[in-house]
């Protein structure tokens, strides 16, 4: 449930936070709170996964992704 919850949020809210702090605040959440994992651990792995990611699909292969209010 908490995935399915987690794919809710994200279809919800990448458009209006954006695609890196959506993606890092569902991740985090899953390392948390269904993994189990460390605090520091979960927040740094969520944050470079996150922008890894982005880096990825938007800077290299030129897919749109949302950048939320503050260009984020």
């Amino acid at each position: 449930m908490a995935i399915f919850g987690v794919c809710a949020f994200a279809a919800l809210a990448l458009e209006r936070l954006g695609f890196r702090t959506t993606v890092a605040l569902s991740l985090a959440f899953l390392l948390l709170g269904v993994e189990r994992r460390g605090l520091i651990f979960s927040t740094v792995f969520a944050i470079a996964f996150a922008a890894a990611a982005f880096l990825l699909f938007d800077t290299f292969l030129r897919v749109p992704l949302p950048r939320g209010p503050f260009g984020i």
